[in-house]
């Protein structure tokens, strides 16, 4: 498994310094986890770059299956639904995602991409 250095990306996907997300002294989960998320991550960069559109699609359904809680799961298969023009199932994983983070900091992007979709789905044809 990668070794994440303090100024590194975080591998959660945040697009901030791994010391002021997941390895701040005051991150919501434990080492463990962000190592599994690191190994997730790399596992999906992987698949991403050698395996089938369905690889991807069956390894991160399974991952939402076992970790359907975790923010940057569920925001990961709503970007994989988005691009794959499921949009109704984008717009669920987003819903979820903006329920997970309804008791802290509110993502303007989530509902923005909520609004979208429902936009969407909303027009005929």
């Amino acid at each position: 498994m990668t070794k994440v250095r303090p100024n590194d990306p975080c591998p959660c996907g945040s697009a901030k310094k791994y010391k002021k997300c997941c390895g701040s002294p005051d991150a919501v989960y434990t080492r463990e986890f962000n190592e599994v998320m690191v190994e997730l991550h790399r596992r999906f960069t992987e698949l991403a770059r050698e395996g089938s559109v369905e690889d991807i699609e069956n390894f991160v359904a399974s991952i939402l299956d076992a970790f359907p809680d975790i923010p940057e799961i569920v925001r990961k298969a709503a970007e994989l639904n988005e691009k794959r023009g499921r949009y109704p199932e984008a717009l669920e994983c987003y819903r979820r995602l903006d329920r997970l983070r309804s008791g802290g900091v509110q993502d303007r992007s989530v509902r923005d991409k909520i609004n979208e979709l429902e936009t969407r789905l909303a027009r005929p044809g």
